[in-house]
């Protein structure tokens, strides 16, 4: 399971070249993840109460590295070799075969089912929206399970296998001889009840499915094994090949002095991990400024151009409502004698 960050590796080597984050890192991704977290903390006790900064973050936290699982709509955003692309074009994932059955149209009255999400797992009972209909998944699947299974998707169509005899078989048929699948691909020189073994050019063993393959062509004689059974794809079955340029551009929809300022703190709490008495004094300046910034926006001395939150009238909140009710509010007060 990948590790939603808002920031990459990347963002850091704009401050400190790559050797030096390798250093105060020591190669532990784990202390990197424990300062952005300690980062984000600071972040949001400034920002939370008037600003949208939690939809901030979670346009960083849905940025991970490209999965040739997953079929990527237009718009979304990927991370290859530590660069941020935007997909321009759709991007397909594999499709693996199979004989089970995941999904089943809903007749749930729900109105308000959650969209289905590739990066989820679901399990018998949920029940999602995906493609204006409603789905109920019948059999666990998922993300985690490394399992994916869209709904209303059949990509393979799976063919009924009989045990092989003694007879005369047309080109291209599938059978089977101790639990081995065969296909005949070649009639020249084909002899009626050649068992399929046999050394001849004539009869070829199927292979099993291989997700990292990716050639697999749409034919209804495209034969491969899975889980027992014999199947061939319907529909394209392949990931498609990223091409920068083609379906892919360097775009990162991140908020720029978000990133700046949150890279900055996090760079102070790895190099106070290390080092408690020796930070530089160089970090010391950049999270005091990092603060300021936090402090500013929060005062509204500066715009961050971070959206705004609003109260029950559809009012941007202010700082003057937040002292209002903190005058309100007085949790030493008994409320039995209000």
């Amino acid at each position: 399971m990948q590790n939603n960050r808002f920031l990459k590796n990347e963002d850091y080597h704009g401050i400190i070249t790559e050797e030096a984050f390798l250093s105060i890192t020591r190669g532990k991704l784990s202390d990197v993840i424990n300062a952005e977290n300690s980062a984000e903390i600071t972040i949001l006790e400034h920002l939370t109460e008037m600003y949208e900064i939690e939809s901030e973050f979670n346009i960083g936290k849905a940025i991970l590295n490209h999965d040739r699982r997953i079929c990527y709509p237009i718009g979304a955003h990927v991370t290859i070799n530590e660069e941020i692309y935007k997909v321009i074009r759709p991007i397909n994932g594999f499709k693996a075969p199979t004989s089970k059955v995941y999904w089943r149209e809903s007749s749930s009255t729900l109105t308000s089912s959650p969209r289905y999400s590739q990066f989820r797992t679901y399990y018998p009972g949920e029940v999602v929206m995906f493609n204006e209909k409603q789905y109920e998944c019948v059999i666990e699947n998922g993300y985690e399970l490394n399992d994916i299974r869209i709904p209303g998707l059949n990509s393979w169509e799976m063919i009924n296998v009989e045990e092989w005899c003694p007879m005369d078989y047309g080109l291209h048929a599938v059978v089977k001889r101790d639990n081995i699948f065969y296909t005949l691909f070649n009639m020249d020189g084909y002899e009626a009840f050649e068992i399929p073994e046999s050394l001849t050019d004539n009869w070829g063993e199927i292979a099993v499915y291989d997700p990292e393959y990716n050639s697999y062509e749409l034919s209804d004689h495209e034969y491969v094994v899975y889980d027992g059974e014999v199947f061939y794809p319907v529909m394209d079955v392949n990931a498609d090949e990223i091409s920068i340029g083609s379906n892919l551009v360097k775009n990162d929809p991140r908020h720029p002095n978000l990133k700046k300022h949150m890279t900055q703190i996090a760079l102070f709490e790895l190099c106070k991990k290390v080092a408690p008495k020796n930070v530089a004094n160089t970090r010391i300046i950049d999270y005091e400024n990092s603060i300021k910034w936090l402090q500013d926006c929060a005062k509204f001395r500066i715009n961050p151009r971070i959206s705004r939150k609003v109260d029950k009238n559809n009012e941007q909140v202010t700082d003057w409502q937040m002292a209002a009710f903190q005058t309100n509010f007085d949790p030493y007060r008994n409320p039995w004698l209000i």
